[in-house]
């Protein structure tokens, strides 16, 4: 591709060719077919077509590492393919390998220079070549699915709309109507969000933010999508743009849009960066992955309900990731160890100075960053819920002390359930928590933690304990601390009271602001007394 041998529409022309010509020779061969002596012949002789475009489309995205991962098993059995089927699948995949890995120079049909002529073809050309025969021998079966009716004694050679014996315009005859929304996939994302922002804004759990800072990111990936695939509207997309731009995420540096130097650079620029990097600094995680086609999925989606609809149909699903790892090792939780010594650091016991924070000495500051950590420690809350509260969301004066988790001014919520009560530790009240909140009130503030308060309204209030609150984990806890994060407050407390109490689950989840996943707990019972939340928080062994 560098040397510019093979360019993309160089591809696209050679994949047209080879789906006239396969087309042409399915055509033929069924022609001459022996009819099914019974529908389970027929249906098998659908499913091998089905089977060998499947193993055709493996091989044109993943050349020969190709072979079928549990993640496609299950995607076929979706699809109605049987144990036998899948079985099918693998062997015309290792077949169709030997034949087309076999020779060399790879022998391709039709041959590369009736489509292009003397030309000189590098490795990488032939590479990109056979990816297309592949893909374009897939689509020629898709095409010609079994399912579909053909008039009989019908001409293979002759399509339907040129039957002499119909007064019907061919389609391509009948002038095509203009859309009526714009094709720009640009056009389109804004619709998306214009339409989503209508429909949630009227939530009082709406996070005006999350939803700025949300669409921010998938405008992002939009742009980043039409850059690679080359394609502003919807209407020309096809399936081997989506297999391109994904190969192009494999390519971007682990870093990428992380520096000022990357975001200078075109996305053509930032891949040929990646290009020159080891293996392990290259390419996005499978769940970052995900997330972009996920936003792309989403802007197709919303493209088919006004009636816009790409060239051919698209498949997303042979490119995500599955991550089997279990939801709960994620994010690990904290172990009574590591909030030993979490809180063993001097922003808790006593610092030197403003200078030398992580110098023990006298002087202990009540900031955001002493208090964040220490309220989700004793309460399983979310770093947002806590780092955004107003002074009017915690009450002192009642039987229970307490916070009300809610939307408000510096924040949304995640959900619904995410409304709730929080009893107060009695640790928090010792340490002095009211005493803290009442000098706030004397000088006039209105937030609880006003040092967190965020310099823009593109950033958020949790975003502004983050860099202090990584150091001190990571010197407490080591450069290695196995992919545990301010979230693991959360699952050392739901832990803790699950495996060590006999606090009811129930409990358990209205403390967390959870669903219990029980429709009837969900819809008829109402929320644990405060009292019985207290009980369960005061069951939180003191972290020093």
């Amino acid at each position: 591709m560098k040397a510019q041998t093979i360019k993309k529409d160089d591809v696209r022309a050679y994949l047209e060719a080879v789906v006239a010509e396969e087309l042409k020779r399915i055509e033929s061969e069924r022609w001459d077919e022996s009819p099914a002596v019974s529908p389970a012949e027929w249906r098998m002789r659908w499913m091998t077509d089905r089977a060998e475009a499947c193993a055709l489309r493996l091989l044109a995205q993943r050349g020969h590492a190709a072979d079928l991962m549990p993640e496609d098993m299950d995607v076929l059995r979706e699809q109605g393919f049987r144990p036998a089927e899948m079985s099918l699948v693998l062997e015309l995949l290792f077949a169709l390998k030997e034949r087309f890995w076999g020779a060399e120079p790879p022998v391709l049909s039709p041959s590369p220079e009736d489509v292009f002529g003397e030309r000189t073809i590098t490795e990488a050309g032939y590479r990109h070549l056979r990816s297309a025969a592949f893909e374009g021998r897939a689509r020629a079966l898709e095409q010609s699915d079994r399912r579909d009716i053909i008039h009989p004694g019908a001409d293979p050679s002759t399509s339907a709309a040129q039957d002499t014996n119909t007064t019907q315009p061919a389609m391509s005859e009948r002038p095509a109507s203009p859309p009526r929304s714009d094709p720009d996939i640009v056009s389109i994302a804004d619709r998306m969000s214009q339409k989503s922002r209508a429909l949630r804004v009227k939530d009082k759990s709406f996070d005006k933010k999350a939803f700025e800072r949300d669409k921010r990111q998938r405008d992002r990936v939009i742009s980043q999508f039409i850059e690679a695939t080359a394609k502003s509207k919807v209407t020309d997309l096809r399936q081997e743009d989506v297999a391109y731009y994904v190969n192009c995420l494999s390519r971007l540096p682990k870093t990428y849009n992380k520096s000022t130097a990357d975001r200078a650079l075109s996305f053509e620029q930032v891949m040929e960066r990646g290009d020159e990097l080891p293996d392990d600094l290259v390419g996005l995680s499978g769940s970052t992955e995900n997330r972009n086609l996920t936003f792309v999925g989403a802007m197709l989606s919303y493209a088919r309900s006004e009636g816009l609809r790409p060239a051919e149909d698209l498949d997303l699903t042979w490119f995500r990731t599955k991550d089997r790892t279990l939801k709960r090792a994620q994010r690990p939780a904290f172990t009574r160890d590591d909030i030993a010594a979490i809180f063993s650091h001097p922003t808790w016991r006593g610092r030197q100075s403003a200078a030398r924070p992580h110098a023990l000495g006298d002087e202990i500051v009540r900031d955001g960053l002493y208090w964040v950590p220490l309220i989700a420690s004793y309460s399983g809350a979310r770093r947002e819920e806590i780092a955004g509260l107003e002074l009017t969301d915690i009450v002192f004066d009642a039987s229970v002390p307490h916070i009300i988790i809610r939307p408000n001014a510096n924040r949304g919520l995640k959900n619904p359930q995410s409304e709730r009560l929080l009893p107060l530790h009695s640790h928090l009240l010792e340490l002095e928590l009211r005493p803290y909140c009442e000098g706030l009130v004397e000088r006039g503030e209105t937030t609880l933690f006003p040092d967190l308060r965020p310099p823009a309204p593109t950033h958020a209030f949790r975003d502004m304990i983050h860099l202090r609150w990584s150091e001190v984990r990571k010197r407490q806890l080591g450069s290695d601390y196995s992919g545990k994060v301010f979230h693991s407050f959360r699952h050392y407390v739901s832990g803790y009271l699950q495996n060590e109490t006999t606090i009811p689950q129930l409990v358990v989840k209205d403390l967390l602001g959870h669903l219990s996943g029980d429709i009837t707990a969900d819809r008829y019972r109402d929320p644990s007394h405060l009292g019985k939340l207290a009980e369960a928080v005061q069951q939180l062994p003191r972290v020093y």
